[in-house]
Parts: C-alpha cells; structure tokens; sequence
C-alpha cells in the first residue's frame, strides 16, 4: 500500500479509538457534542457522496456508479437490520439483545468501505473527500459503540473493540493483495453508495419534523462548505 492509503487506514483507527474512549470514559462530552456531530457530519458526507458521485460520472463510470450506488444503499438498509444503524450514530439497545449479528453488520460494513481505499485512493491524501467521510463518520458510530457496548462485560466489550479496530486494516489488506482493481472500483460505488445512505439519514434525523433553526442551518452549511472545500483541493 502507498504511504497516504497508510496514513488514512491509520487516522481511521485512531479516530475510531478516540471516539470510544469518549463513549466509555467522557459520557458528559458524548452527551454535549454528539448531535452537533451528527449534524454537521452528515451534511458534509452527504456533499461529499454527491460531488464525487457527479466527478466519477464524467469520467465514463456513469453505469458503474448508478448500479453501485443502489447496491450500496441496499445492502446498507440490510445491514441497519443488523446494527440498529449504530454505524450513523444511532442509539439502540440492538449490541447488547443481538451481540453476534450486530458484529457481523458492522465488520461488513467496515469492510466495504475500507477496500477501496488501499488501491484505488493510494496516492490521496487523508483529505480526500470519500476518505475524509469515512473518517469523519467513524467517530460518532465510535462514539455510539463505546457507550453502548462499554455497559456490557469487560471481557466482551475488550474483544468487539479490538475487531471494530481492526476493520479498517483488514479490508484495507484484503482490497490491496486479494481483491482485483476492477472490482475495488465496484466497490467504491457500493462505499458511496452506503455513505450517501448514512449522510443523509444523519441529516434527517437532526431535522425530524420538519422542524431546523438557525444554528442547525448553519451548522448544515458548515459541513457543506468543508466537503466542498476539500473537493476542490483534490481536483
């Protein structure tokens, strides 16, 4: 793997670390800032999905990414069934009632989304767009995992920490040395496909009702504002 694929798969891991001792050990924090990062992460991953969406497409992917969104988004609903959407930040009592299934839909999960990036992203930086997105919504669903999960036996707790961890290397060894490119690029369709599900369900679920005020649209157009940021300088 290159050295910026590296560095991404490295901050992933961490981000994901530091968003479970916030779950486990700073309840008050979590408490305080978790919808603004909710917000203000959904909005930027939703803008990010779309601008890369329409960059790939005028590249000649047009069908690929079409066919590879709506799997995406498919198999992300599947895999909610598993999770109770902890992976967007969702609070649900699910890892505790079903702790295997719950494990299954999150290493598959992390899995997709950290293929691509050993081969297809290996020369981006940590602020490519897509990658900024999957570090950007680790850290609440690190969060969530560690609040929930941290209730339940420590020896328990000790072994699903360590594999949500090591997802990322893990798919990111299987997309570099097992996974052929031409499939990778399938599977970065089925990623984006998955964060445009996650963005906006983030999104909506800060905004139920109907119901935003002035900071939650700023906070919006905040997150907005940084993925276009970071778009531009990447392209």
């Amino acid at each position: 793997m290159g050295t910026d694929s590296t560095i991404a798969i490295a901050i992933i891991v961490l981000v994901s670390a530091i968003g479970l001792v916030i779950g486990i050990f700073l309840s008050s924090l979590f408490r305080r800032f978790y919808e603004p990062l909710l917000t203000v992460a959904g909005s930027f991953i939703l803008a990010s999905v779309v601008l890369h969406f329409n960059h790939q497409w005028h590249d000649g992917h047009s069908e690929m990414v079409g066919w590879g969104l709506l799997v995406g988004i498919f198999l992300q609903i599947t895999i909610e069934q598993l999770t109770g959407g902890v992976e967007h930040g969702h609070i649900t009592d699910v890892p505790i009632k079903y702790g295997t299934y719950f494990m299954i839909g999150l290493v598959m999960h992390a899995l997709v989304e950290a293929m691509p990036i050993s081969r297809l992203y290996e020369y981006s930086t940590w602020y490519n767009p897509i990658i900024s997105s999957i570090i950007l919504h680790r850290l609440p669903a690190s969060m969530v995992f560690g609040f929930i999960v941290g209730r339940r036996k420590k020896q328990a707790f000790i072994i699903w920490g360590l594999i949500f961890l090591l997802t990322a290397p893990v798919g990111a060894f299987l997309g570099y040395y097992i996974v052929s490119e031409h499939l990778l690029k399938w599977f970065e369709f089925v990623a984006l496909g998955s964060l445009l599900y996650i963005g906006s369900t983030m999104v909506h679920e800060q905004i139920s009702h109907h119901n935003i005020g002035w900071k939650q649209m700023a906070i919006l157009l905040l997150g907005a504002l940084l993925a276009i940021g970071i778009y531009y300088l990447n392209h």
